[in-house]
């Protein structure tokens, strides 16, 4: 797992356009490519783009709800958070 942490950063997509200007949104961190690091991922783990369930059963979390849930209890564990409190 590869945590990105973007110190500074404004409300933008990482590596894409300065839309408005940085007082307004802040900046827009362009040493880093967002995109380009979302399609790397799901080129080595094409799963992560499965649908809900083979079956169609939407019970059955695809490959990248799987990868989100498991990061987020662990970043929530991290910061000393039981995990269970996140989920509804």
């Amino acid at each position: 797992m590869v945590l990105y942490r973007i110190e500074g950063g404004g409300h933008g997509w990482p590596g894409g356009p300065q839309y408005l200007r940085a007082p307004v949104i802040g900046r827009i961190p362009r040493h880093l490519d967002a995109t380009g690091i979302l399609l790397e991922m799901v080129t080595r783990d094409p799963e992560l783009l499965s649908p809900a369930g083979v079956s169609g059963d939407a019970a059955v979390p695809s490959g990248l709800e799987k990868r989100v849930t498991a990061t987020t209890e662990a970043l929530m564990m991290a910061a000393g958070e039981p995990a269970e409190a996140g989920r509804a």
